[in-house]
């Protein structure tokens, strides 16, 4: 078997047990339906012409009850048939949903989340599907494919000839025209998505589009995509009615063919008769196995495009480094050290997504290395140098894309130094296993990740040992967080917050990550604008329960909101990848420097 081959049905070969349930079923459901009424009919015929009617009798007794035993087995074993897709996916995600997690994480930047979810949930089900759907075809076709060769060749070599003839027309045709034909559908998914992206935008950005007077603007867009829709609909009718002509043209010509040759061929007698009655019921079943075929080929090429960019993610892109491997990480007292260390982000990344023939270029579709040729690396620290003592509290400061992301993502192994160390009680963080180390890590970032659950899921979801934490731990977590909100629930921690969160506010979201912080206790801390969504009476009060937690840990803390740094035990502000500003907050505001001039810009001071 190709290593292609071993590849697409990776799936099945590795369900063999459910594999071969199926191939029972598919079976059983071939020898009812074909072999039984074909080897029997003859018989009949036989006994008719005989005039044996009492064996006759005996023989329909004998047929009615097999039938019927078939009939109940297959009632018990029709759920290995519906069941059998789920098993294949659940196989695809247990083995490549983990590697799907841990890829490089610029490379998935590059990417989106909405593209990576559609790669991943179409190429499992996608994948599954093929599988399940030809495994479950094959022992089906072999047997009428099989039953059809018996009785042509019982009628003479020209039936064969015949049968054979336009069972490979058939299909030659249906596939020549079917892949035309796709290329259409493909470009009508395409403009059936760009149809619903913008009908969703729209609906979500209602109120934006009545206040700028776009709201008849939109409608046309949409209804541009609807008339785009309905031409390459229109072109693509023709090539869908050639290919569909070679399957059941073709299944219908036989028996007339057939006929028409066994008139020069035999004399009309009760057996010739009988023979013939086979040979016309088994035309019958060849055309549902020519529509059994074309259904599975257009199934399999529908669906292989999917199945196609789910093996270029997961082969193209990079694994992310040393989450598993490397060594454990050893606490000591939270130094980190920055040395010489310089980072580019280099867009020109060897990851594309191939494309469709005949797929229209949006900028949301174009390949990294196509964005390559429009911009440049961006080199965001060069020959960066800081340190950080253990329990010291730190914050960095300063405009958008000024570095101060980068160095925390630098901290927390999510991105590696392009060159130079980073040191963390003086152990290189590219050496380290970083599931050893985002033990001891907590990172509170802007937009707190929260998932469908009840708050204390979420809640216990980053701790260490979950038997160790009572309802009392709970509790004072969410009061030092000012959860209050939960308290005024009926369900109180039972409570479910819905798909991201979506029955709590953005404030209630952030305030629920500060107590999943206090739960974990970590001996790193890294807050992204910790309190960005509190109104400043909560702020104030979260920002002292924060105080307690700060005691012996190392803090980083990236502010816009200055209040939060006051306190902060040295202040770094940081301008195009380089600090240029440092000290704590009295020295910084007598300086008069850029931080008293971001201070003189927001209120409260």
């Amino acid at each position: 078997m190709s290593t292609f081959a071993k590849r697409f049905f990776q799936p099945a070969l590795q369900s063999k047990r459910k594999i071969s349930k199926m191939l029972a079923e598919g079976t059983l459901s071939g020898i009812w339906y074909d072999l039984v009424p074909i080897f029997a009919l003859p018989y009949l015929a036989a006994l008719v012409t005989q005039q044996k009617y009492q064996e006759l009798q005996n023989f329909i007794v004998i047929i009615i009850v097999a039938y019927v035993l078939m009939w109940i087995i297959g009632y018990y074993i029709r759920r290995w048939d519906f069941e059998a897709k789920y098993i294949l996916v659940k196989y695809l995600n247990e083995k490549y949903r983990i590697h799907t997690i841990l890829k490089n994480n610029l490379y998935l930047e590059q990417i989106g989340t909405g593209k990576i979810q559609s790669v991943l949930s179409k190429g499992f089900y996608a994948w599954a599907e093929v599988n399940w759907q030809v495994v479950y075809q094959i022992p089906k076709s072999i047997i009428i494919l099989g039953s059809g060769i018996y009785v042509t060749w019982n009628l003479g070599w020209i039936f064969l000839v015949l049968f054979l003839t336009l069972l490979v027309v058939s299909l030659i045709g249906y596939l020549y025209f079917k892949k035309k034909f796709l290329k259409y559908e493909h470009k009508l998914e395409g403009e059936e998505n760009y149809y619903n992206d913008n009908s969703v935008r729209l609906i979500m950005s209602r109120s934006e589009a009545v206040f700028a007077g776009k709201s008849e603007f939109e409608i046309e867009k949409l209804s541009k995509s609807i008339d785009r829709q309905k031409k390459i609909s229109a072109d693509s009718a023709k090539y869908d009615f050639l290919s569909d002509l070679f399957i059941s043209g073709n299944g219908t010509l036989l028996p007339f063919l057939g006929t028409l040759l066994f008139l020069q061929f035999y004399e009309l007698n009760a057996l010739n008769v009988a023979t013939l009655t086979v040979f016309l019921y088994f035309s019958l079943r060849f055309s549902g196995m020519l529509y059994h075929i074309s259904w599975m080929i257009k199934m399999a090429l529908d669906q292989y495009p999917k199945i196609k960019k789910l093996w270029e993610f997961l082969d193209k892109i990079p694994e992310m480094q040393n989450y598993n491997s490397g060594k454990k990480f050893v606490h000591d007292n939270g130094n980190i050290e920055f040395k010489d260390v310089s980072f580019v982000y280099n867009i020109d990344t060897k990851i594309v997504f191939s494309k469709d023939q005949d797929e229209e270029n949006t900028e949301d579709d174009l390949s990294v290395t196509e964005k390559a040729e429009q911009e440049d690396k961006k080199v965001v620290l060069e020959n960066f140098n800081l340190k950080i003592e253990g329990g010291e509290r730190i914050a960095f400061v300063g405009r958008s894309g000024s570095g101060k992301t980068t160095l925390v993502k630098l901290i927390t192994g999510y991105i590696y130094p392009t060159a130079g160390n980073l040191f963390v009680d003086g152990q290189d963080i590219r050496s380290l296993s970083l599931k050893s180390y985002y033990e001891y890590l907590g990172y509170l970032t802007q937009e707190p990740a929260v998932f469908d659950g009840t708050i204390k899921d979420n809640l216990l979801y980053g701790v260490r040992d979950v038997k160790v934490i009572n309802e009392n731990d709970i509790k004072n977590a969410l009061e030092k967080a000012q959860c209050h909100f939960v308290f005024e629930n009926k369900k109180g921690i039972h409570t479910e917050i819905g798909e991201r969160g979506v029955r709590l506010s953005g404030g209630e979201r952030q305030r629920l990550a500060i107590a999943k912080l206090f739960l974990k206790n970590p001996e790193i801390i890294i807050l992204d604008e910790p309190t960005s969504a509190l109104d400043s009476f909560s702020e104030e009060l979260v920002t002292q329960a924060l105080e307690e937690l700060f005691v012996g840990r190392t803090v980083i803390v990236i502010a816009h909101r200055l209040q939060t740094v006051k306190k902060a035990d040295r202040i770094l502000v940081i301008q195009d990848g380089r600090i240029v500003e440092e000290g704590n907050h009295k020295d910084l505001v007598e300086r008069g420097g850029i931080y008293n001039e971001m201070l003189n810009m927001q209120s409260g001071f």
